[in-house]
């Protein structure tokens, strides 16, 4: 996924912070949490995240609860490094599905036949979920949820080349895709009737890209 340089990845930078582990951090401790976070990283797109409680990740492992919080210290750690996982591969996802330049009916359906993908639909279900938990409030996926708004939306701005970010077109545009994403959950099939409705919407539009005739 494209960024601006130093604002880092879309989601790996800002999920993951780093572990408040007394003592230093070996590069065999290191890699050894950033294989179980891998690990779990794979689960957690198909199961969601229920699976990221010490309890769940032990049974998923085939290994003691006492030896994940070893590697992970707390249930916050556990968190952030595995969706930090599931983000770096959302990012290579993304950088090879969008390009600079397209418009809203673009981006809407290359949004919904990702989310329609067999390996791909689970990072999209994820991501649903989180905000859904962040805007109840629940640690720390209010944080984390606020932190893909954020960089969603500057993202979208840099790929619809917005000349006016404060205008509010990426956020109403990430509003539909969501939604869309949100409300598949509850009716699946509503993703792809719908999603297509919009983008002809947009694509039928006065001037294509400015948005659905009132």
């Amino acid at each position: 996924m494209e960024t601006d340089g130093a604002q880092g990845k879309c989601y790996g930078r800002y999920i993951m912070t780093e572990s408040k582990a007394a003592g230093a951090e070996t590069t065999e401790f290191l890699a050894r949490r950033e294989a179980l976070a891998g690990r779990l990283a794979e689960v957690v797109q198909r199961e969601g995240v229920s699976v990221l409680s010490f309890r769940r990740a032990a049974e998923l492992l085939g290994t003691s609860g006492r030896m994940v919080v070893y590697y992970f210290r707390t249930r916050d750690d556990l968190v952030r490094l595995v969706l930090a996982r599931v983000g770096a591969e959302a990012d290579g996802v993304f950088a090879g599905a969008f390009r600079k330049g397209m418009d809203e009916a673009e981006i809407l359906r290359v949004w919904v036949r990702l989310a329609q993908d067999e390996r791909h639909g689970g990072i999209m279900r994820l991501w649903t979920e989180i905000l859904s938990l962040g805007a109840r409030g629940e640690a720390p996926y209010d944080e984390i949820a606020g932190a893909i708004v954020a960089k969603w939306t500057a993202w979208l701005s840099h790929i619809l080349d917005d000349p006016d970010p404060a205008a509010g077109r990426a956020e109403a545009l990430l509003a539909m895709a969501e939604g869309l994403s949100l409300l598949d959950l509850v009716r699946p099939g509503l993703l792809g009737r719908a999603g297509e409705m919009l983008a002809k919407r947009f694509s039928q539009g006065p001037g294509c890209g400015r948005g659905p005739e009132s």
